[in-house]
């Protein structure tokens, strides 16, 4: 059988203080609501550096300035 992948718009997130893997959406709003704790410092970060969240590149961009 043959395997297709493609780039959703939905992802996994490790959260290390829950424990867990959480499917979450890949927009501000969705990690928001995956990761309440951090929901601020999400939304502070992603209006500093202007992302959207729109390609896998912003993602890394913001979940490096969240592990800083």
């Amino acid at each position: 059988s043959k395997q297709i992948f493609t780039n959703g718009d939905e992802f996994y997130i490790f959260d290390r203080v829950a424990d867990r893997m959480i499917r979450t959406k890949k927009t501000i709003a969705g990690i928001s609501e995956s990761l309440p704790s951090l929901k601020e410092q999400i939304t502070k970060i992603c209006a500093e550096k202007k992302l959207k969240l729109r390609n896998n590149e912003e993602v890394v961009i913001l979940f490096q300035a969240l592990n800083q």
